[in-house]
């Protein structure tokens, strides 16, 4: 089979339509690979700064703790020690007085112990309050965690998508995308494949460099086809309106055949009219010559 120049041009027409095609496609998939790796800045900013908030909030709660603990202590260790020096020096003057003493000291450990548990509550509703917020930290944290693996799990699909478009001949797509993470994701992408895939996707490279020319430009303007969504639309509607031309031609052919074949049949039915007068004459020309020889035809 030899292919003519015409077609030769529309392969080529289409080959280059295709890559183009391609190419767009990569340049929307390296701007996508682009918006995705600006959310996970900004999502790596944030988590930044919610863990040095967490530790922040961390270290002022052990310290808050740690100044309750020492509150209860020293509070503990000064009214054992004041009952402790108030029963060992006791004398017969501070005995005289014990009674108006004890009111003093009761009213004054009092109004300290108010002051000591009212400080208390305040830290414990504040170390409440504290707690609160980390636990809303670690929800957030874990979101923006969620996040950045979703992030990271659409750019291996990506990266996926922009081994495609070069796998399929765009050289353009594969000397434009030159980012610095693209090792990292090659990385990932290369990990998730097992080897049998690998094997199967060398065997579909190594059949489709054994394709025939014609048989490698119908794939292509086939997968330009399938991953289009305007080309669709655009094959489609040029498959109605084929078909209907074809249908029309036909119509016309049809009424063109049947006019030919009536035309036909009234010049066949003159014909033979034609010929029986002529034999009708023949044949009364020889019937006069045979039985009156004597008399002219006019």
């Amino acid at each position: 089979m030899f292919l003519c120049p015409r077609n030769l041009n529309s392969i080529s027409g289409v080959q280059v339509c295709s890559t183009s095609r391609n190419l767009t496609l990569s340049v929307s998939v390296v701007s996508d690979l682009l918006e995705y790796r600006n959310t996970v800045a900004i999502s790596l900013q944030q988590l930044a700064a919610n863990d040095f908030e967490l530790s922040q909030l961390r270290q002022k709660t052990i310290a808050q703790q740690e100044l309750v603990a020492k509150l209860e202590t020293d509070l503990a260790a000064a009214l054992a020690g004041r009952n402790t020096s108030d029963v060992d020096d006791l004398s017969t003057m501070d005995m005289l007085g014990a009674v108006h003493d004890t009111k003093l000291a009761t009213n004054d450990d009092s109004s300290v112990l108010t002051i000591v548990l009212a400080q208390r509550d305040r830290l414990k509703l504040r170390v409440g309050v504290l707690e609160e917020e980390l636990m809303a930290e670690k929800t957030r944290q874990t979101a923006l965690q969620t996040e950045m693996d979703k992030v990271r799990e659409d750019n291996v699909k990506l990266y996926g998508k922009i081994r495609f478009l070069q796998s399929c001949g765009n050289k353009a797509a594969e000397t434009s995308v030159s980012l610095p993470e693209e090792s990292s994701y090659s990385a990932q992408y290369e990990n998730r494949l097992d080897p049998f895939q690998r094997f199967g996707q060398a065997e579909t490279q190594r059949g489709y460099a054994r394709l025939p020319l014609h048989d490698r430009a119908s794939l292509s303007i086939g997968k330009a086809i399938m991953t289009s969504a305007s080309a669709r639309i655009t094959f489609f509607f040029y498959l109605i309106i084929l078909h209907l031309l074809v249908f029309l031609k036909q119509k016309r052919c049809r009424a063109l055949k049947m006019r030919i074949q009536v035309l036909y049949r009234f010049a066949y039915a003159e014909s033979c009219e034609r010929d029986f007068q002529q034999d009708c004459v023949a044949r009364f020309e020889r019937h006069m010559k045979e039985h009156h020889p004597g008399m002219t035809v006019g």
